[in-house]
């Protein structure tokens, strides 16, 4: 069996140790499922079509603005209008406003929405699907809120499905 030479000072061996693990384990774990195909540098995002029959056109906007800002903000990207490498379509497939409490004497007293949307992922280089999900967000209201808080509640389970899908496109999950 080799001694170790006098030159290696066992203080430093736990700390080699400890370096050793940062080092193998980097290498062994990713924080992301994949990336961006290198092929892909500009991206289309269609129109948000709500095919939902909630009867709210404001969210299919706020969804398109929505993951405008989002995708701008991320840089991974360059968004076209045309010709792109890559598009992004997305469709609200539901949104539904549900009791989700009632009080002593079957008063309600908050409710949940919850959204649905469909979003495909495609590879115009290629010509071909890179995946096709469904997101789904909810968010609760108080009843005394109204409309007005069931809008704002909606809007932020948008907002949360948008940031799904960037991640979803830069990720590859």
């Amino acid at each position: 069996m080799k001694q170790l030479s006098s030159n290696c000072h066992p203080v430093f061996l736990p700390q080699l140790l400890i370096l050793s693990v940062f080092v193998f384990a980097g290498g062994c774990y990713s924080f992301t499922g994949g990336s961006i195909p290198p092929h892909l540098k500009t991206l289309h995002i269609q129109t948000v079509d709500d095919q939902s029959g909630f009867g709210n056109p404001e969210y299919a906007t706020f969804l398109t603005q929505e993951l405008i800002r989002q995708f701008e903000n991320d840089g991974s990207f360059t968004l076209v209008q045309q010709n792109a490498d890559a598009t992004l379509s997305t469709v609200i497939r539901a949104v539904r406003d549900e009791v989700l409490t009632v009080q002593t004497g079957e008063q309600e007293q908050d409710r949940k929405v919850t959204v649905v949307v469909e979003a495909e992922y495609w590879d115009r280089v290629r010509k071909k699907q890179i995946w096709k999900k469904t997101f789904t967000q909810y968010r609760v209201y108080p009843v005394a809120g109204g409309a007005e808080a069931r809008d704002q509640v909606a809007q932020e389970a948008l907002a949360a499905i948008a940031e799904d899908i960037l991640l979803a496109v830069i990720s590859h999950w």
